[in-house]
């Protein structure tokens, strides 16, 4: 059995992570044309690097550098990048910037290399593109850090938008993030501009969205010959601004042990990525990730902590927009710490098949 349930694992992982995710959109050739068609999106890091485009589902798909073309644009969630020449650490770079608002004043964004660190950017008319520093750097002093004032950000907004000193005191009050740039780009342009109509190239998503998922299910440890039950509980946190596909899980794992006369009240609290591929009625996930026991031994005042490493596959079936039935393959398997440091045999300790239903809020 186990050598079957292995294959199937395996087989639906690689799956999982093969599929790609088009979505309709067009490109901008640099003779200005439009072509219509499919474009892969892969989140905020890559789609600034390089655009994966094809007609139609089937046919060739060709990759695109912010050199080849001036731009593309998701039909959908309105996503817009353009391909621009940029100052940055690391000297000068054209990258495929997205274009958060055409206005009087104009915004774009980009994650860095690193995907840790937005960049803001604006400018004005015809002008350069200048980047909007965070309001607060990290210094390193003393032996130790602190967080230093920067207010060169309030300087180059008040520059840009001097013809329009109303919006002063909303500057002063500024968060660098795309909804505080967007509001002022767009306050700032209905003030001064009464004849045309400024444009948000972006579908407004949550910056967190909480999801919970009451499960039941079945588990087998390794060494011992039947099933047993467990239940639990899982909280999902979906950051979709870093990544739409991804999303942070954690919860509550219980199950009873019986095993050579002692029983074991176990507790698990997962530490995983989720991956979920975002299209259909059916989509598949995968969950890797650090798995906590906390094990109460019978007899026993003092737990123990045990680490593993969580591997899982599953489908997500859709019911509403905010109801899914949750099915799961899990397994676990001794931690890298045992395995290397403490010279034991990296094996399965255990697997399971879970039924739950996810909740969105």
């Amino acid at each position: 059995m186990k050598k079957y349930f292995f294959s199937f694992f395996l087989f639906t992982n690689v799956l999982a992570f093969s599929q790609a995710d088009f979505r309709k959109g067009y490109i901008i050739t640099t003779s200005n044309d439009t072509i219509n068609g499919e474009i892969n999106y892969q989140g905020d890091l890559l789609n600034s690097n390089k655009c994966l485009f094809r007609k139609s589902k089937g046919d060739l798909i060709t990759e695109y550098s912010p050199y080849d073309i001036l731009g593309y644009r998701f039909i959908e969630s309105g996503k817009f990048y353009i391909s621009k020449n940029i100052s940055s650490e690391k000297g000068q770079r054209t990258i495929f910037l997205e274009y958060l608002i055409k206005a009087k004043v104009n915004v774009y964004y980009y994650r860095d290399e690193d995907g840790i660190k937005d960049h803001y950017l604006i400018n004005k008319d015809t002008s350069k593109i200048i980047e909007l520093p965070p309001l607060e750097n990290l210094v390193n002093a003393n032996g130790g850090q602190y967080l230093e004032e920067n207010s060169r950000s309030i300087y180059i907004l008040k520059y840009f938008l001097s013809d329009c000193p109303d919006i002063y005191s909303k500057i002063e009050q500024i968060r660098i993030d795309h909804k505080p740039l967007i509001d002022l780009a767009k306050t700032y342009h209905q003030k001064i501009c009464k004849t045309e109509q400024c444009i948000v190239y972006q579908k407004k998503l949550p910056p967190i969205t909480i999801h919970i998922e009451p499960f039941a299910g079945v588990t087998h440890y390794i060494g011992v010959n039947n099933f047993i039950s467990e239940f639990g509980g899982l909280l999902y946190i979906w950051l979709p601004r870093i990544n739409e596909k991804i999303y942070f899980k954690t919860g509550l794992i219980y199950n009873q042990l019986s095993y050579e006369s002692t029983f074991y009240h176990i507790y698990k609290i997962p530490f995983q990525l989720e991956y979920l591929y975002p299209k259909g009625i059916i989509k598949p996930k995968f969950d890797t990730g650090l798995n906590i026991w906390l094990v109460n031994t019978q007899g026993q005042s003092q737990s123990n902590y045990i680490y593993n490493i969580a591997l899982g596959f599953g489908l997500m079936y859709k019911i509403t927009d905010r109801i899914y039935i949750s099915t799961t393959l899990n397994s676990e398997f001794s931690s890298i710490f045992d395995a290397i440091i403490q010279e034991k045999n990296f094996s399965l300790l255990t697997y399971s098949i879970n039924v739950g239903i996810k909740l969105k809020f």
